[in-house]
Formats: structure tokens, C-alpha cells, sequence
């Protein structure tokens, strides 16, 4: 009995504590993110332009900058529409279509 009554006690006080902690939403700095975009694509196209790359290597390249772009994807674009180069709209497909790109070479594998 005192083991149901702790666990009906200790339930509602996970939940509390669960709804408490969410992380804190860092704003983006658009400037540091286009230094950043540089060098995830720097770093991509290093891999992707030496021919002793092996297929391997490269997956693992375009899965690294497809996370940094899913995992920064707002910030991302809001740093594209901050250059005068590209609007929102713009912005936005240009990421979605690196993502699908990058998709597409990571699903299909070596």
C-alpha cells in the first residue's frame, strides 16, 4: 500500500519536474551563423572535392551538414534573409532543397 501511495505521490511531481526544465531557446545570431555556415560547407567540400574521399567519408560528410542544417534550420535561414541575397521565401528553399539533396546521397548510400 505505501508503495502505491509513494507512486501516486512521486508521478504528478515527474510530471511538474519534466514541464519545468525545457531548454532554453538560444536566439540566433546571424552573424556567427554565417561564419558557421561557411565552415560546415568548407568543411563539406573538402571531403566532397578530394578524390581518396572514400564513399563512406562522404555519407558521413553529408549527414554532418545535414544535421547542422536540420538542427539550425531557422537560425539558418533567418541568416540567408539577413545578406540582401535572398528574401525569406528564398531563403527557405534554398534550405529545404540542400536538405532533400543531402537526403536523397544519404538515404541511397554507398
Amino acid at each position: 500500500m505505501r508503495k502505491i501511495l509513494l507512486l501516486i505521490t512521486l508521478i504528478p511531481l515527474l510530471f511538474i519536474a519534466s514541464c519545468s526544465s525545457d531548454e532554453e531557446v538560444i536566439p540566433c545570431n546571424e552573424v556567427e551563423m554565417l561564419a558557421e555556415i561557411q565552415e560546415e560547407f568548407s568543411a563539406f567540400e573538402t571531403v566532397m572535392s578530394n578524390p581518396d574521399s572514400s564513399c563512406e567519408e562522404q555519407l558521413s560528410a553529408n549527414q554532418k551538414l545535414y544535421d547542422f542544417i536540420n538542427g539550425n534550420e531557422s537560425c539558418i535561414i533567418d541568416a540567408l534573409s539577413s545578406t540582401d541575397s535572398y528574401t525569406n521565401k528564398e531563403a527557405e528553399e534554398l534550405v529545404e532543397t540542400t536538405k532533400a539533396g543531402l537526403n536523397l546521397v544519404i538515404t541511397v548510400g554507398c
